[in-house]
């Protein structure tokens, strides 16, 4: 059981008002620990009741966009009723022109009704999205997409029990660079064969054997950074292919919430990370997230 605490030997303003100075406004400071009673950690977005410092004015007490997205990170959002998704304007679907001979999977699933994705890169003007076994190619001019592949149709030395696709990304000298399971593996682009000396094991990169990856991302500063273990980020030198320094990830992208499920450079120039139902735009060089919302 949680319990909140509160000091009386602080100068409390308790009216439902703009509290004056020198004084902390009670319902500001409630709110913020039954936010950490609940699970939640500091915030470092300054407008968000889960900061750390307490600004000098704190009324109305409102919740941040930040905060409702740390709370349904946590609990998941709320559902009263199923609702019809909106859909922007008329979507057509085709089938993505490619040279490698693809079966139909007999997998009917539509991308967009996905909870969740394994992963996504951006190549040229396509974007491959990952997703268990499958995989649908969406062209980004069109906006269109086809039936889902299977991933053992392009990346034929998978083993035929691999479980996922955790991260791929694409290195400046063009090879593309995936991560399944406890292997990664280096292969050419576009005609996806394997870069002799490849596979290779995580422990063979400076990773973890038995870390779960849960995204990798190529900036566009050309710094490759993969997440592990929901809350750790691997910086890896695309000429050694060793992980040569590990950190927070609070201190390489701060604001984006642990348990990462996808990320992706897009074409717009901004990192986008995918934590469940739930997106982040972030930029690298202002270190701070520009827009959040639900998928």
């Amino acid at each position: 059981m949680s319990e909140v605490h509160v000091d009386s030997a602080e100068k409390w303003h308790i009216e439902l008002t703009v509290n004056p100075d020198d004084t902390i406004h009670l319902l500001h400071t409630l709110t913020h620990e039954i936010g950490h009673a609940l699970g939640l950690h500091h915030s470092p977005l300054k407008n968000a009741i889960m900061y750390a410092f307490v600004p000098p004015k704190t009324f109305p007490v409102r919740l941040s966009e930040a905060d409702f997205l740390a709370i349904q990170n946590l609990y998941g959002l709320r559902n009263l009723r199923k609702r019809a998704k909106p859909v922007a304007g008329p979507v057509t679907t085709t089938v993505a022109t490619t040279t490698i001979a693809t079966r139909d999977t007999g997998n009917s699933a539509d991308l967009f009704a996905l909870r969740r994705v394994d992963v996504v890169l951006v190549l040229e003007n396509r974007m491959y999205v990952a997703y268990r076994h499958y995989l649908w190619l969406v062209d980004l001019n069109g906006k269109s997409y086809g039936r889902s592949l299977l991933l053992t149709d392009y990346l034929r030395f998978l083993p035929d029990n691999f479980t996922r696709l955790a991260g791929a990304y694409r290195r400046p000298s063009g090879q593309l660079v995936l991560f399944v399971d406890d292997t990664v593996y280096m292969i050419e682009y576009p005609n996806f064969e394997l870069v002799p000396g490849w596979p290779r094991k995580l422990k063979d990169m400076n990773l973890p054997p038995n870390a779960k990856i849960n995204a990798v991302i190529n900036t566009n500063a050309g710094r490759t950074f993969a997440i592990y273990n929901d809350e750790i980020v691997a910086e890896i030198d695309d000429c050694s292919m060793i992980a040569v320094r590990h950190n927070s990830l609070h201190a390489i992208f701060p604001g984006i919430p642990p348990a990462v499920t996808s990320a992706v450079r897009y074409i717009d120039s901004n990192l986008y990370f995918f934590v469940k139902r739930q997106f982040f735009k972030y930029n690298e060089f202002t270190r701070s997230i520009t827009m959040a919302g639900t998928n």
